[in-house]
């Protein structure tokens, strides 16, 4: 017989374990629940080719440029509005504060005085203030294009958190030129700490980047991807998205099947990144997204060397101009997604005046004009794309076949990307396709760039235009402030090119912006550049 003391001593003490298991239970339970961790957003999206440099000063191409747009800041920035259809664009008609909270301009536009916002660092920590903006603003006076910034007389340091500007001539777009993003703020201590100033002898800043932007340059493995990390001290405030996964996936068909099953979520551009023949397909599928838009100030056109014969005679030229089956080739190229052009202006510009233009798809007045130039039977001639160049190829291959009902024969020259520069630049190309968009939506300095005799060459006026008139015109309408004889001497301009013909207008681009149905907040800036601050992942 069991002890009935022993049991009873077991019994409660295996009791009070229950009621000390349950008490704790309970206490668990009315414990508050811990708050989850947040979960980092991180944005997926691709380019189709690598990146050439993060210098503000040197970079050209548009994915070069937007890394840069992104890391960086500017003095200033453009408004960000709404459209009827509820699209969000930049109004490049009023500026805001951005590095700069304020500014006075003096009457005679030569004095910029900016006051600049206080408590901003550079992501290695370092004093964003007065400083570094005149550190920027003279490197762009050394060593930018003088285009751009040889109106820049002297900068001064009133205060730590001012800067007065000086310019030897007033300059109607020079704000605009702040804006722009090789006018990105940078960091003296780590410039000098590399280098300097001269970007041939500091090659540091070409992969690197230190500014005061929305994100950080966390890795740039070439011909591989780039990571930016959100800067959390972003005086802004902390961006949406924690980190920006940029892919290179120069395999286009690769690149479109990212985003058709979801590893990319955008936005992808096109048609940079993703063909004008491949936008119809992507818009029909499920998942993807896509926003449009039309520039006003872009176009796409055929240059003529004016210094190469036969193009160096004007009747030639206007006969390839009759020659040249517009709706045919946006057709065939752009797919549709484009809108005929008749002026060498962005369609949005001042002064835009399609009635110049007199030229339509005509050859029986193409034939007349070769007759009287003294080339009844045709000729030979080339064109030239740098290697890759698919939309440029197709452009000119729709205009080859057009040409050759005239016995004009085009060989289409595929050559690799650096060596076609230099041919271009050099005044080597008798014919070439290309994308003219301007950042700054003004008029004058789109066409000063393509046809004033100072830009010949590497400048932009790669036709090798070369007309004194025209030069005149220019630089009139440039500091022209009466806005109706500026219109009317825009107007004199066109004209003069629709009779001169150097370049052929062809469409004003429509741009695709592909990404997933979760990704909101998109902008059109007039520079096509993503600026992913605005954007976030719901």
């Amino acid at each position: 017989m069991r002890n009935i003391k022993a049991i009873s001593r077991v019994t409660i003490i295996l009791a009070s374990i229950i009621v000390i298991v349950i008490a704790g239970i309970i206490y668990y339970l009315t414990l508050p629940s811990p708050s989850p961790s947040p979960r980092l957003k991180t944005l997926v999206v691709a380019y189709a080719g690598d990146i050439h440099t993060l210098d503000p000063l040197m970079a050209v191409d548009t994915d070069s440029d937007e890394v840069i747009a992104n890391v960086y800041d500017q003095l200033v920035d453009y408004e960000i509005t709404i459209t009827p259809d509820g699209k969000k664009i930049s109004n490049t008609g009023k500026f805001v504060p951005s590095l700069a909270t304020s500014w006075e301009i003096s009457p005679d536009g030569l004095e910029y005085v900016f006051h600049l916002r206080q408590g901003v660092k550079f992501h290695n920590g370092d004093p964003f203030n007065a400083t570094a903006v005149k550190y920027t603003l003279d490197r762009l006076k050394k060593y930018g294009w003088g285009v751009l910034y040889g109106t820049i007389e002297k900068v001064e340091v009133i205060d730590q958190y001012t800067v007065k500007v000086t310019l030897n001539r007033e300059d109607p777009l020079f704000m605009h030129y702040l804006w722009l993003y090789s006018s990105s703020i940078l960091d003296p201590i780590v410039m000098e700490e590399h280098g300097g100033a001269d970007p041939n002898a500091n090659t540091w800043i070409a992969s690197h980047a230190i500014g005061t932007g929305p994100y950080k340059l966390e890795e740039w493995s070439p011909g591989e991807r780039i990571v930016l990390t959100a800067n959390e001290d972003y005086w802004r405030g902390k961006p949406k998205i924690d980190k920006i996964i940029i892919n290179i996936i120069t395999e286009v068909s690769s690149l479109e099947m990212g985003l058709i099953t979801g590893s990319i979520d955008g936005p992808i551009e096109s048609p940079y990144h993703i063909p004008f023949k491949d936008v119809n397909l992507l818009m029909k599928t499920p998942g993807i997204k896509a926003e449009n838009f039309t520039s006003i100030a872009e176009v796409e056109y055929f240059g003529l060397n004016c210094k190469i014969p036969p193009f160096d005679n004007v009747l030639v030229r206007q006969a390839m101009a009759w020659a040249t089956p517009i709706d045919d080739i946006i057709t065939g190229a752009a797919h549709g997604w484009a809108v005929p052009a008749k002026s060498m202006l962005g369609k949005g510009m001042s002064g835009y005046d399609p009635s110049y233009w007199c030229y339509s798809y005509n050859l029986t007045k193409a034939q007349e004009l070769l007759v009287k130039a003294g080339y009844p039977n045709g000729f030979k001639t080339e064109a030239y794309i740098p290697s890759g160049d698919e939309l440029s190829k197709s452009m000119l291959t729709i205009w080859q076949a057009a040409l050759l009902k005239l016995n004009i024969i085009v060989d289409i020259r595929e050559v690799a990307a650096p060596t076609f520069w230099d041919l271009l630049w050099n005044g080597k190309v008798p014919l070439f396709a290309m994308s003219w968009p301007s950042f700054v939506c003004d008029p004058i300095y789109h066409l000063k760039f393509l046809c004033h005799s100072s830009t010949i060459g590497p400048g932009g006026n790669w036709a090798f235009y070369n007309n004194t008139k025209m030069d005149e015109l220019l630089t009139e309408a440039y500091f022209e402030k009466n806005s109706t004889k500026r219109n009317q001497i825009i107007g004199e301009i066109q004209n003069i090119l629709a009779n001169d013909v150097p370049y052929i207008p062809v469409w004003h681009t429509t741009y695709t912006y592909f990404m997933k149905q979760n990704v909101t907040g998109f902008v059109f800036y007039i520079d096509t550049l993503t600026r992913y601050w605005y954007l976030d992942i719901q």
